[in-house]
């Protein structure tokens, strides 16, 4: 319920992120204040730094996901001791466990399997895409040098840097018309980056609305065929008794038989 809670919270920022974006985007023809040089330099560098990091450890982010939900699957699959026919080798049957076992045996492999049915690899892509587009501003001696920074290094920087800068730097020169060239790759790049986030939240939601449900199906099955079981179990200790009551009532009328015979027997006096 929480993770759900909170994709839907972040579906709903980065739908607001996309509307807003393009709604600035559209709207606006002004052009790019040249500032410059050196300060244009930093942001950019920063910029591109941060978008391979956060792609990093996106990527890092799902892939412990799936490594805790498997090894949580494989313990649990350990707990448990299928019997097989003789002659065989032995394989896990984990199709049985998942069908006929607890839900949480259910709930493990559901969750891997939306897992990786997610389009983590489309929002990796276009982070990079928008981290490539981003060093388009960069000097050619830096383009190379971008992917092999310090992130550490420039996270030092802040935007008490862009606040210190004098606007008599601001420099007027022939970058800016690459600079304005160049924006139009970045803009469509940067909103292709934000709607991929607010698909990545839509499919998340859909997801764990999925396992959700998967989860009571489940349980209620679970359920289901234990009370089947439990009632098949007095069913069959009635029966039991049943039995046992009706092989006395049989001895006892047998007994009772021999003595009428007996007495039959004894001469009257």
């Amino acid at each position: 319920t929480r993770l759900s809670r909170m994709w839907e919270v972040m579906f709903e920022c980065h739908k607001l992120q996309f509307q807003t974006m393009s709604t600035v985007y559209n709207n606006s023809h002004a052009g790019i204040a040249a500032t410059h040089s050196e300060l244009r330099r930093q942001i950019t560098s920063y910029l591109e730094s941060e978008l391979h990091y956060l792609s990093s450890s996106f990527t890092k982010w799902i892939g412990a996901q799936k490594f805790y939900l498997e090894a949580i699957n494989g313990w649990l699959h350990k707990c448990v001791s299928l019997k097989q026919k003789p002659g065989k080798k032995k394989r896990p049957q984990r199709p049985l466990l998942r069908m006929y076992g607890p839900p949480i045996y259910a709930t493990c492999e559901i969750w891997l399997e939306k897992l990786g049915e997610l389009p983590v690899q489309d929002v990796v892509d276009s982070m990079k895409s928008l981290a490539g587009e981003i060093a388009q501003f960069l000097p050619r001696q830096e383009k190379n040098q971008g992917k092999g920074a310090n992130h550490s290094h420039l996270t030092t920087w802040s935007a008490n840097n862009i606040r210190s800068e004098s606007s008599d730097n601001l420099l007027r020169d022939g970058t800016l018309e690459d600079w304005d060239s160049g924006f139009d790759q970045f803009r469509a790049s940067f909103l292709g980056f934000l709607a991929q986030l607010n698909n990545f939240a839509g499919s998340s939601i859909m997801m764990y609305t999925d396992l959700r449900q998967a989860i009571q199906i489940a349980k209620k099955n679970y359920h289901h065929r234990s009370n089947s079981q439990a009632q098949d179990g007095q069913w069959n200790s009635l029966s039991q008794d049943d039995n046992s009551m009706s092989q006395s009532l049989d001895d006892n009328f047998k007994s009772q038989s021999k003595v009428a015979n007996f007495e039959k027997k004894i001469p009257k006096q």
